[in-house]
């Protein structure tokens, strides 16, 4: 380490795994922003959880990019491949459910703070932009009530490093994390959005909310981007609820091509959506044929709302039990909606 980055506190690559800059008003709940920019330990209701990491964060696309990129740094391999705290299919051979961390992200990160403030910097050789992202907490010395607000901020900025004009879209997610039983509800307020979680008769203590938004008058807010689902178990409901024709369900068989495309169809006229996905398999461990064992799985996929008018499907047969099967295949299915998108 050289004596610059002694004296100004620079920390990258390895040095970034387990630095995390806590934020938010004294006594008044935690999220802490990490060396590569992730947001982490947010602690809720009076309970610290330094192993909570929510699928919370922002991401940038530049017009030109061959694809969006969440603003953060590498992702540390102690995540990845360590030790899960919840077992089960949030192991890390399962996919590690819950996390982010298959999304693509900046090539290089580097942290530095002084209290009240951390900044964490960003680049990538692919990208025509540097990104610095700076948290900071309320703090005025001798006013406690100032400086114990529930609040937090983070600050983007975004360097253009070429010489022509760019074009990009900033955007900030998050799934519900206040959710703990019914009442929970995603709303939109103005220039962002808010979770929150409703008290239940025997649970008072559950009432909480997390707004997050931003200055920009510019924002637009989407609080309910998943418009909703069917699940078509019987060849009876494929009909009824996704006008799949039974003739075709008759003689292709329900896990099949012709249906996962008539499935997926039926789902885009009825909802409205810009982007679909169907999927039918047999999970197991009952119901497969030496044709379609267990596992078997075809899914259909389409955006003609973002520039691709053809339903395409895919045949996959996933190993494990009916658990592991239909977590696999619902991953596989976002990850081929997303690669459709990036790749039109």
């Amino acid at each position: 380490m050289t004596t610059t980055h002694r004296r100004l506190g620079v920390r990258r690559g390895e040095r970034l795994n387990r630095i995390a800059f806590p934020m938010g008003g004294i006594g008044a709940g935690m999220l802490s922003l990490e060396g590569t920019g992730a947001l982490s330990q947010v602690s809720l209701r009076h309970k610290p959880d330094v192993h909570h990491e929510p699928q919370v964060f922002a991401a940038l696309h530049v017009k030109g990019a061959k694809t969006a990129r969440v603003l953060e740094g590498p992702v540390p391999m102690w995540k990845v491949s360590g030790s899960a705290t919840l077992g089960g299919l949030t192991e890390p051979g399962n996919g590690l459910t819950g996390r982010t961390y298959g999304l693509p992200r900046f090539a290089e990160a580097s942290f530095a703070a002084r209290f009240p403030f951390a900044t964490v910097s960003l680049a990538d050789p692919t990208m025509p932009v540097t990104v610095a992202l700076t948290g900071w907490s309320p703090f005025t010395p001798g006013a406690a009530d100032d400086s114990s607000l529930p609040v937090a901020a983070i600050e983007y900025r975004f360097t253009n490093r070429s010489a022509r004009t760019m074009k990009a879209v900033f955007s900030f997610h998050a799934a519900n994390f206040m959710k703990l039983g019914e009442g929970a509800r995603v709303e939109a307020m103005e220039r962002g959005f808010v979770l929150a979680q409703s008290a239940l008769a025997n649970y008072p203590e559950w009432e909480g909310a997390f707004a997050a938004c931003t200055d920009d008058p510019a924002t637009a807010v989407d609080a309910a981007w998943f418009r909703g689902g069917w699940v078509t178990y019987t060849n009876a409901l494929k009909t009824s609820a996704l006008g799949v024709p039974g003739a075709l369900i008759a003689e292709h068989g329900a896990v099949s091509e012709p249906v996962a495309l008539a499935m997926a169809s039926g789902a885009l006229e009825r909802s409205g959506a810009d982007c679909v996905l169907a999927l039918t398999g047999i999970a197991g461990p009952d119901g497969g044929t030496p044709d379609k064992p267990a596992g078997t799985v075809w899914i259909a996929v389409g955006a003609p709302g973002r520039g691709l008018p053809r339903l395409t499907a895919r045949r996959f047969l996933f190993p494990g039990d009916r658990a592991a099967v239909r977590d696999r295949a619902g991953k596989t299915a976002l990850n081929l909606l997303r690669h459709a998108l990036i790749d039109k």
